[in-house]
């Protein structure tokens, strides 16, 4: 019998979780009945599949991740006392991990305009990157070492393309198969934006906010 997902292997789909975003899109690495093993070999961290190593080099993002400070909303509600004002438009800061690519600058970075205000240095005022290809830790412990165990029925393990800051299989274990939705074939549109509407964007931004919509990934076909 083959799985409903078998051909999707390698191939993005569309999921939920409960504790997650309302669609993720991860890749399918293993299906039911599949052996999954991560290593370390050389320092890089590796995924096997029934014994066979997995060429990973043609999808997985080449390039560091840049931490960032960006604040969304309108409102900042800690000046204005015991007022009720709605979560989405309020001031909150978060920190982003972004596709950097070093020799290009901040505002002519190809996937992400970043602004110098915005990126978070170290103590020697660099910015701080989070390189490919290199091992990822949580609270010490290095989530690309895992295994080698058999993916139970109705289970997959899915990774994200974006490895380094990628919250996939390697933190919250198996997807159920009645948490996918599909399979994604292609991007309808791509804006580098994290207000919760893109109209607040555009108020706040209105000249600016033109250059962040990515023309070139409209339509683009998923492989």
């Amino acid at each position: 019998m083959i799985h409903a997902y078998q051909k999707y292997v390698s191939i993005g789909i569309p999921f939920l979780l409960p504790d997650g975003p309302s669609n993720w899109t991860k890749r399918v690495i293993g299906v039911p009945g599949d052996i999954i093993e991560g290593r370390i070999e050389n320092g890089v961290p590796e995924i096997y599949r029934n014994g066979v190593k997995l060429q990973e080099h043609a999808y997985i993002n080449p390039n560091p991740l840049i931490l960032v400070r960006r604040t969304t909303g309108f409102i900042n509600f800690d000046n204005l006392g015991p007022i009720n004002i709605p979560d989405f438009i309020k001031h909150k800061t978060s920190y982003y991990k972004y596709t950097y690519v070093p020799n290009k600058s901040f505002d002519m970075q190809p996937y992400y305009k970043l602004e110098f205000k915005e990126v978070v240095r170290n103590e020697n005022g660099n910015p701080i990157l989070d390189y490919p290809y290199t091992p990822t830790y949580d609270q010490d412990i290095c989530i690309d070492q895992f295994g080698p165990f058999k993916i139970p029925e109705n289970k997959y393990w899915l990774m994200g393309d974006n490895r380094k800051g990628s919250w996939d299989s390697r933190f919250w274990g198996f997807c159920d198969k009645s948490e996918i939705q599909g399979k994604v074939n292609f991007i309808i549109y791509s804006i580098d934006s994290q207000e919760p509407f893109l109209l607040f964007d555009i108020i706040k931004h209105p000249i600016k906010f033109w250059s962040k919509i990515r023309f070139n990934r409209f339509f683009k076909i998923v492989k």
